[in-house]
C-alpha cells in the first residue's frame, strides 16, 4: 500500500510542480491561514510535515521546530503564497467570518488542485458553526462523514478508527468540490496540540488522536487525487 502511494505521489509531484507549485525549492505540505478577523489558534504541531517528509524526502519542506510559530502562518488572502502550499489549514476560536478576498483565495486554491482543512481549536462550538457554513459555501455540498474505505483513512498511514485522545469516537467530514474530495472539517479539532511543544494544553489535549497521520494522508491525497 505504501509503495503504491509513493509511486502515485511521485507522478503527482511532477504534475503539481507544473500547475500549483511555483517554487523550485520545494513546497509546503500545509500552513496555517492568518485571518483578517477572528482569533487564530496558537498551538499547531509540525509533526504532520515530518510524516509527509518521510514519504517524499527532499521534495517536501518540513518544519523542524516545535512550539508557537512552528507551522508557517500565511495571510489567507495572499493567493501567491498559497500557490506553493498543498493544504490550507484554517483554525481558530470564536465566530468564524471570512472576507470576500479570503473566500476568493480559498476558491483559487481549490481550483489549483489544493485542499482545505478546517479545525476548530479545542472543538470551539462557535467557530464550528461558521466553519460548517464556509464548507458548504465553498463547495455547494452539504458534506458527509469520511468512511473507513476513503483514501485519507486507507493510507499511506491507515486510520481504520477515528477517536479522540480520550477514547471517544471522533468525526471527520468531507465536502466535495468539482467531483473530488477537497475540503475537510474535523469538529473535534486536529491541530495535534500534543506535538506542539510545552504550554499547549488544549482542553486536556482531547483532540483527534493521531491527527498528524491523518493530516499527512490528506496532503498525499491532495497530491495524488
Amino acid at each position: 500500500m505504501i509503495l503504491g502511494a509513493l509511486i502515485r505521489t511521485a507522478v503527482a509531484i511532477t504534475f503539481l510542480r507544473a500547475t500549483v507549485v511555483a517554487s523550485a525549492t520545494g513546497f509546503l505540505p500545509y500552513a496555517q491561514a492568518e485571518l483578517e478577523r477572528g482569533e487564530s489558534a496558537t498551538c499547531l504541531s509540525p509533526r504532520a510535515s515530518v510524516r509527509v517528509g518521510e514519504l517524499l524526502g527532499d521534495e517536501m519542506e518540513t518544519y523542524g521546530t516545535v512550539g508557537p510559530g512552528a507551522v508557517p502562518l500565511i495571510p489567507l488572502a495572499d493567493r501567491d503564497a498559497w500557490a506553493r502550499c498543498v493544504v490550507v489549514l484554517v483554525t481558530g476560536t470564536g465566530p468564524l467570518h471570512l472576507s470576500d478576498d479570503e473566500v476568493a483565495a480559498l476558491l483559487t486554491h481549490l481550483d489549483g488542485g489544493g485542499s482545505i482543512v478546517l479545525s476548530p481549536a479545542c472543538g470551539d462550538p462557535d467557530w464550528l458553526i461558521g466553519a460548517r457554513r464556509v464548507c458548504e459555501m465553498l463547495t455547494g455540498d452539504s458534506g458527509g462523514p469520511v468512511p473507513p474505505d476513503h483514501a485519507v483513512r486507507q493510507g499511506p498511514y491507515p486510520m481504520p478508527v477515528l477517536a479522540m485522545r480520550s477514547g471517544r469516537p471522533a468525526e471527520l467530514y468531507e465536502y466535495r468540490y468539482e467531483g473530488r474530495s477537497a475540503v475537510y472539517l474535523a469538529p473535534g479539532g486536529m491541530n495535534d496540540t500534543d506535538g506542539a511543544g510545552g504550554g499547549c494544553c488544549c482542553c486536556g489535549g482531547d483532540e483527534l488522536r493521531d491527527a498528524d497521520l491523518l493530516l499527512a494522508n490528506i496532503v498525499v491525497q491532495a497530491l495524488t487525487g
